[in-house]
């Protein structure tokens, strides 16, 4: 694990830009990776997960069948109960406050994809032949879709926040290693979870 200690103005802007530390990173299609950014400065604690749709559910486009469906439901469950995933040292006193993802959306991307391509086709074809990189929708256009998830946390004691534990990589066996970035009081962390590896020191 490595660390950096960062000024105060440097890591409060980091903190006003969700997945920033992983951003270039998560362009990157890599099967069996994932990403966690977390954030443990001032409450509201935050952590955010990023993975490419299929180190949770076997497939990485829109789900076309029921059965597809039915494991990405079951994927928005598993994650969004924050208290089967992840949990700081009990001497912190860090309680959940939300889990929000971008679940819904995955649901209906054929639909929005569809949507987008005619309208571009008609008011946009001059722009085909030119490379605009990769942006917001990244998920969308090159194919592959990616699941995020922000929990929120209330800590009673922040200084006392002295690791996380997870249990990504037991949940989801197309998962194999969580690269992790933390910004705490005390500076950056970094740190990769791998399996049978779940736990990650904060202090």
């Amino acid at each position: 694990m490595r660390k950096l200690v960062l000024g105060l103005g440097a890591s409060c802007s980091l903190m006003s830009i969700p997945f920033a530390a992983l951003a270039q990173h998560s362009h990157d299609h890599v099967h069996g990776e994932g990403n966690l950014v977390i954030v443990t400065e001032a409450n509201p604690v935050t952590v955010e997960f990023s993975s490419d749709l299929w180190n949770l559910v076997g497939f990485e486009t829109a789900p076309e069948t029921e059965a597809q469906k039915s494991l990405l439901s079951e994927a928005r469950v598993t994650l969004e109960n924050a208290d089967n995933i992840l949990a700081f040292n009990r001497q912190a006193g860090c309680v959940l406050q939300s889990a929000e993802s971008n679940f819904s959306s995955l649901f209906d991307t054929h639909e929005h994809t569809d949507d987008h391509d005619h309208d571009h086709d008609h008011d946009h074809d001059h722009d085909h032949d030119h490379d605009h990189g990769l942006g917001a929708d990244d998920a969308e256009h090159d194919g592959h879709l990616k699941a995020e998830v922000t929990y929120t946390f209330q800590c009673a004691r922040l200084d006392r926040v002295t690791s996380l534990t997870t249990s990504l990589l037991d949940r989801f066996e197309n998962l194999e290693k969580v690269e992790a970035v933390a910004f705490t009081q005390d500076g950056q962390l970094w740190h990769q979870f791998r399996k049978g590896s779940s736990k990650m020191d904060l202090k």
